[in-house]
C-alpha cells in the first residue's frame, strides 16, 4: 500500500515554529507539510501549488524538507481557482494524483480560497468509491501555539467520519441497508476500548447488532424476528446516545440517531405482535417495505395480514397452521364468489374479498417475475402496490381500535 502525504503549498509568510502531535514534538520548521512529514516518515509527500504559490515559496519547501533530512516533495500544479472550470480541474487533478489503494494523511493548513473543502471532498470521494483510504486530516495550528511556542496538530479525522456516519444513516433511512451503520459502530467502539480515552463506549455495539437484526429480519420477511429485534431498540439508541454525546468528536451526531432509526422504532412494542394491539406495528412494517421500495415484501406481508385479521375475528390463534387455513379459505371462496358476480354470505367478508383478489392477483405476478401473459408494467405495479397495501394498513389500524 503507497502511503501518501497530500499537502498545499500558499503564499503567506511561514514563520518557523515547532509542532507538536499527541505527546510528541517535532523539529523547528517553516511549513507545516515538513512538519507532519516528520512524524509520518513513511509517505510521499505530494505538494499541491499553484504557479504562484511555486514561485514564492518552493524555496521554503526545498529548505524546511532538507532541514528536516526528508525527501523532498513531488510537486502537484493546480489552477489558482480563479474560474469554476479552474475549480473543477483542481478536482480532476486531485482524483488523477491519488494512487488507488493508497492510504492518505491530509494536511489542510496551508490551503488557499477553496482547495482545502474541495481536497476534502475529493478524498472523501476517493474512500466511498474504495480507490483509497483517508487515514487522517491534520491543521497544524500555528495561532494556537503556547508560551513556549509550541504549536499543536490538531487531527480532523472525525470530520470524514462524518461523512461516513451520514452515508450509513442514508443507507438505513432509504434502503433498510444495515450492515455499513453496525460496522461503523464496533468500529467506533473497538478504537475508542483500544486508546487512551476517557469514554469507554457501552452501548454502541448493542445498538449495531439490534438494528442489524431488525433489517435482516425484514429482508427475509420474519415479521416476529423484526418485532421483537425493534422492541429492544428504544433502549439501546438511549445507551448508544449517552456514549455519543460523552464523545466530542461523534456529539453532533446524537441529536440525529434517534430520528434516524424512528421508523424502526415504531416497529416494536410492549404488545404481542399477534395480537389487536400488534396489527399497528403489522401495518408499519408493511409502510416502510413501501418506502423502502421493497414491494414483493409488502405485498406479501399485506396478504398475510389479512390472514392474521381474520383468525383474530374468530379469536383464533394467528400462528396455528389450521386457523390460518380456515381463515384463508374463507376469504379465498368468498374472493371466487365475488370475481364470480355473486355476493359472499356475510358483509363483513366483502372487504377482505376485495382487498384479497387485487393482493392474490398482485403477488402471483410479482413472485412469478412477470411470467404470464399480459404482466403488469412494473410502474402499474408500483402504483397498485402503494394503494393495496395502505389500504390493508389503514385496515390494521382500525381493527386494533375494535
Amino acid at each position: 500500500m503507497q502511503k501518501i502525504l497530500l499537502s498545499f503549498l500558499g503564499t503567506g509568510e511561514y514563520q518557523p515554529i515547532r509542532y507538536r502531535l499527541g505527546n510528541q514534538t517535532g523539529r523547528t520548521t517553516r511549513l507545516s507539510a515538513a512538519a507532519i512529514g516528520e512524524f509520518f516518515p513513511g509517505h510521499r509527500p505530494l505538494l499541491l501549488t499553484t504557479k504562484e504559490a511555486h514561485a514564492k515559496n518552493w524555496s521554503v519547501v526545498e529548505e524546511s524538507f532538507g532541514e528536516l533530512e526528508l525527501a523532498q516533495p513531488e510537486r502537484v500544479e493546480i489552477p489558482s481557482g480563479k474560474s469554476e472550470e479552474e475549480i473543477w480541474k483542481t478536482v480532476e487533478t486531485l482524483v488523477s494524483v491519488v494512487p488507488e489503494g493508497a492510504s492518505v494523511i491530509l494536511d489542510v493548513t496551508h490551503g488557499f480560497r477553496t482547495q482545502p473543502l474541495l481536497v476534502f471532498a475529493v478524498t472523501g470521494l476517493l474512500e466511498a468509491m474504495g480507490h483509497a483510504r483517508t487515514e487522517r486530516i491534520l491543521y497544524c495550528a500555528y495561532e494556537a501555539r503556547d508560551q513556549a511556542g509550541v504549536a499543536p496538530i490538531f487531527d480532523l479525522s472525525p470530520l470524514l467520519e462524518l461523512g461516513i456516519w451520514s452515508r450509513a444513516l442514508a443507507d438505513l433511512r432509504r434502503y433498510g441497508y444495515a450492515t455499513p451503520l453496525r460496522q461503523l459502530l464496533r468500529e467506533i467502539a473497538a478504537r475508542a476500548h483500544r486508546e487512551e480515552r476517557g469514554h469507554k463506549p457501552l452501548g454502541l455495539v448493542g445498538l449495531a447488532d439490534a438494528i442489524e437484526a431488525i433489517t435482516r429480519a425484514l429482508s427475509v420477511l420474519r415479521p416476529v424476528q423484526a418485532f421483537e429485534a425493534a422492541s429492544t431498540l428504544r433502549n439501546r439508541v438511549s445507551k448508544a446516545e449517552a456514549d455519543l454525546k460523552a464523545m466530542p468528536e461523534l456529539r453532533p451526531l446524537a441529536q440525529f440517531l434517534r430520528a434516524s432509526l424512528s421508523k424502526y422504532l415504531a416497529l416494536g412494542g410492549t404488545h404481542e405482535l399477534f395480537s389487536r394491539q400488534g396489527l399497528p406495528s403489522l401495518g408499519r412494517m408493511i409502510r416502510l417495505y413501501l418506502e423502502l421500495d421493497q414491494y414483493p415484501q409488502a405485498i406479501t406481508l399485506a396478504r398475510e395480514a389479512l390472514v392474521t385479521l381474520r383468525t383474530l375475528d374468530y379469536k383464533t390463534n394467528p400462528l396455528d397452521p389450521n386457523a390460518r387455513r380456515a381463515a384463508e379459505s374463507e376469504i379465498n371462496a368468498a374472493a371466487t364468489v365475488l370475481r364470480l358476480k355473486g355476493r359472499p354470505g356475510s358483509a363483513d367478508i366483502i372487504r377482505y374479498a376485495e382487498l384479497w383478489n387485487t393482493l392474490a392477483d398482485l403477488r402471483n405476478d410479482v413472485d412469478h417475475a412477470g411470467f404470464r401473459k399480459n404482466p403488469r408494467d412494473a410502474l402499474d405495479i408500483r402504483k397498485l402496490a402503494d394503494a393495496i397495501c395502505n389500504q390493508v394498513a389503514d385496515w390494521l389500524q382500525e381493527a386494533s381500535r375494535d
